[in-house]
């Protein structure tokens, strides 16, 4: 019981320092990126449209904001303890630590590659939002233009055209993101397969 009251109370202890790290070096990102944009010349601003300019402001921020936060924490404990069992392993048995370890070359390989594609998607994603907010602050900030020269269908069908690229993109990008975690339990399978068979093996011809 009193294991579990510590876990508790430290383990929100560093959700709450996590966050509000997180927070403030995002709060003096955000101050630095708004006083950048206005260092910037206004032929920048010729050349990009005002919401990619926002989605940058507001949609990659807000990624960062999740890697403060939680992501880091993560990493670190997941890199200790992998270090902690690989060494546990191989103190309790070498060959049978180098069994188990064999699939994990695969599993860099597999998580590698998965993780090229799905940040290439991300990557196109983060495009085709910033096209979709670029879209919706032209057409709102120009309303009256667009209804003054009848144009309402074809900003609504442009509208459609983009929208529906963020949405193709986006389900690309999580179609990768989301086939890693199957990809590695299967290989998880076949090391428990290895190790059980070539295990038990040795411990019968052992007898």
């Amino acid at each position: 019981v009193a294991l579990y009251v510590v876990t508790f109370i430290f383990g929100g202890l560093q959700f709450y320092l996590m966050a509000v790290a997180g927070l403030q070096v995002l709060r003096d990102l955000r101050a630095e990126i708004f006083a950048q944009i206005h260092r910037l010349s206004m032929a920048y601003f010729t050349r990009n449209e005002a919401g990619d300019v926002m989605s940058r402001v507001t949609n990659d921020i807000d990624t960062l904001s999740q890697i403060m936060s939680f992501g880091l924490i993560q990493v670190l404990q997941g890199t200790l303890l992998i270090i902690f069992i690989i060494a546990a392993m191989f103190i309790l048995s070498v060959p049978l630590a180098l069994i188990s370890l064999i699939t994990v070359p695969l599993m860099f390989w597999a998580t590698n590659w998965f993780s090229t594609q799905a940040r290439r998607a991300f990557r196109q994603a983060r495009q085709e939002i910033g096209s979709v907010n670029s879209d919706l602050q032209e057409s709102i900030s120009a309303v009256r233009e667009v209804q003054a020269f009848s144009r309402e269908d074809e900003n609504i069908e442009q509208f459609k055209v983009s929208n529906a690229a963020n949405r193709d993109a986006n389900i690309r990008a999580q179609a990768y993101s989301s086939a890693l975690a199957p990809a590695l339990e299967a290989l998880t399978y076949v090391n428990l397969a290895l190790v059980a068979a070539i295990g038990g093996t040795l411990i019968l011809s052992q007898q």
